[in-house]
């Protein structure tokens, strides 16, 4: 906010179906800049679902996901722990959408 540059947040409700036409509407917005996080592996997650089904629909995009990377399963007292030990933190974000900027 600080630097002028906003943010759009859109929680995917279902697994297995892309709202194109919300997606549309907010990568028009956004100059195609996507930011997908999923907090479990970015392989086969709704991250790549997503970018997927807008490239078919030929939506054009930049994107970075940030999710788990190929590891077992870990448990901590807090989730933001987790987050963080994999770079799902807010700040991991926001550097992941600055480098779209």
């Amino acid at each position: 906010e600080a630097k002028g540059i906003g943010s759009t947040v859109i929680h995917g409700s279902a697994v297995n179906h892309v709202d194109l036409a919300v997606m549309k509407t907010a990568l028009a917005k956004s100059d195609g800049r996507l930011v997908t996080v999923e907090d479990h592996r970015v392989v086969g997650g709704m991250g790549a679902l997503l970018t997927h089904a807008l490239i078919l629909a030929e939506v054009p995009l930049r994107v970075r996901s940030l999710g788990v990377a190929d590891k077992f399963g870990q448990s901590a007292y807090s989730a933001l722990d987790l987050y963080k030990r994999h770079g799902l933190e807010s700040e991991a974000i926001l550097k992941a959408a600055m480098t779209l900027v």
